[in-house]
């Protein structure tokens, strides 16, 4: 049992250094490379860390099933145990102390913290849901609250549904408002609230400034995919001017949900008046393709290299 448990610290540990090496790398992205590239790769970017966390896993675990069976050049009994060997034959004899238990511990605790706060948003925004449910009144997706509070909005994961209140219905015009359901069916059609939770639980892994960045970068590019959807139908000119309006009749929309005002308001205009035309649905199939090479490149220098992984290993458990 206690070999098992060797191997699954080294497993963490090098995931913890895959871990280190790209939140050193995101930060050197977020500090040189301009807002407007990144948002063509969102993806990329936010699945950097798991990347970085599974190569070294996987890479781990192909060395320590691969020796035995002969496709790797067993090196074991050539060297002492001055460093551990990923191997199922020679296990690696690790003399953990306390101070790796304690940082182990501080380690899972941080997580756990993670994952609370994560999950405490998304109660509270689901809650919100159910209470927007209640409230409305109408057949099928499209509902209507009564209340005096201007919004727009779409929110739910399985059964997204649109909101608008009278506060804001009353105060448009006719075109106004098939403007802005135009703009909110397109966040139903793509189901971008689920979208929205998806890329969420991709960036628990990042440091929350760089999550902040990120998760800005994505909720303004879904808000113009949902500008370009309806301009498309009613002319760039008359959806800005339509935010224009719904930006200054509008309240803070429920948590979780995607306002029709959401995002930076003025690239929203300034990109509608200027035609600029979104590019992230094209670019997304490139940042996936990019994705899986970087991480099975990653995992075949680390297979061809495993003898200075294991050295590193040992010098970091103090083997």
């Amino acid at each position: 049992m206690t070999v098992w448990l060797d191997f699954l610290y080294l497993l963490a540990l090098g995931a913890l250094m895959g871990w280190f090496l790209a939140s050193g790398a995101l930060w050197l992205v977020g500090r040189w490379l301009r807002p407007e590239r990144q948002s063509h790769c969102l993806w990329l970017l936010a699945v950097t860390p798991w990347l970085a966390i599974t190569a070294p896993v996987i890479a781990m675990c192909v060395i320590a099933a691969a020796k035995p069976l002969g496709w790797i050049a067993d090196h074991c009994a050539h060297h002492g145990m001055h460093h551990p060997h990923l191997c199922f034959e020679h296990w690696p004899a690790l003399d953990l102390q306390w101070i790796h238990l304690l940082g182990a511990a501080a380690l899972a605790s941080l997580l756990i913290r993670v994952l609370m706060v994560f999950l405490i948003r998304e109660s509270k925004a689901a809650r919100n849901t159910t209470a927007l449910m209640a409230l409305s009144r109408g057949h099928g997706r499209l509902r209507r609250l009564d209340i005096p509070e201007a919004f727009a909005c779409t929110a739910g994961y399985r059964y997204p549904a649109l909101f608008m209140t009278r506060g804001l219905t009353d105060r448009l015009d006719h075109r106004e408002r098939r403007i802005v359901l135009a703009h909110e069916v397109a966040h139903l059609r793509q189901r971008d609230p689920l979208r929205n939770l998806m890329f969420n639980v991709v960036l628990m892994p990042h440091w929350p400034s760089s999550a902040r960045v990120l998760q800005a970068l994505w909720r303004q590019r879904m808000e113009e995919q949902a500008d370009d959807r309806a301009a498309r139908r009613f002319g760039p000119e008359a959806v800005a001017a339509t935010l224009i309006r719904v930006a200054r009749l509008s309240g803070p929309a429920p948590t979780g949900s995607l306002p029709a005002s959401g995002g930076q308001l003025l690239p929203r205009i300034h990109r509608l008046l200027n035609a600029q035309p979104c590019g992230a649905s094209r670019a997304t199939p490139v940042t996936t393709i990019a994705a899986f090479t970087v991480c099975l490149g990653s995992v075949a220098v680390l297979v061809i290299a495993h003898h200075p992984l294991e050295t590193l290993l040992g010098f970091l458990v103090g083997v």
